[in-house]
Parts: structure tokens; sequence; C-alpha cells
């Protein structure tokens, strides 16, 4: 199964010039390849390549920008909400299977951390900054 993406976004001018925009996100879920490694310490593929996924993930940013003129300079003030669902999904797996294989065997030594998240999307960030145009 391939993962698939979607992502929607809008810009709005509002009245007063202020602008808002708004991402929202979501993935069918990135894909992995579970690995085992041999006594001797190579890496080999235990499963298909890319076979399986970590899940599905989504999110949502939105940002509001103000500008304004002070004494001829043009300013403007946003704020940006990152992750305004606050998911923290998993995005990555850690894939060793086992942490000692003897092919001759086929006997497997289980990795306990196998299939245990290793990285999660980023909390929910919120950033307020201004620019000047010119």
């Amino acid at each position: 199964m391939d993962p698939a993406g979607y992502e929607v976004a809008r810009l709005h001018n509002l009245p007063f010039k202020t602008i808002v925009g708004l991402s929202l996100y979501w993935n069918t879920g990135n894909l992995y390849t579970p690995y085992g490694t041999t006594p001797d310490g190579y890496s080999y593929p235990w499963a298909k390549r890319g076979s399986k996924t970590v899940g599905k993930v989504w999110e949502g940013d939105i940002h509001v920008e103000q500008p304004f003129t002070i004494k001829g300079v043009k300013l403007a003030a946003y704020v940006d909400l990152f992750n305004m669902l606050n998911n923290q999904f998993r995005t990555v797996r850690y894939t060793r299977q086992c942490s000692i294989y003897t092919p001759s065997t086929g006997a497997c030594t289980p990795d306990s951390a196998f299939k245990r998240p290793t990285a999660r999307q980023a909390p929910r960030r919120f950033q307020i900054g201004f620019k000047i145009e010119y």
C-alpha cells in the first residue's frame, strides 16, 4: 500500500487588511521496513521494503497577520499556531526486529524496542512576531 497525503491551504484577506491563513494536512502514514541484525552486525530487511506503516497523521496550522503603518514605515504583526489540534502521533518506529539473528538456525533474539515509537509529531506551538516591509 502506498501512502497517500492530502493538504488544503487557504489564505483570505479580511477587512482592515487582516490576512488569515489556514492549512490542514492528512497522511495515511509513513512507510518503514523492519530489520534484523546478524551476529556479526550486518542488518537485513525482515519484510518487504516499505511494507509497514507507522499510522495516520493529521494536523492543522493557522496564521493571522495585521499590517499597519507608523510614520510611513510599513509593519505587520502576526500570530502563528502550528499543530493547532495538538496531535502528537508516532511518525517513526524502531525497525530492528532481531537484536541477534543466526542465519544457519533461523534463531532470532527479539529486540525489545521493536515497533516502539522513536519520534512523534511536534506538539502545539504558538509563535508571535512582526515584520518590516520595504
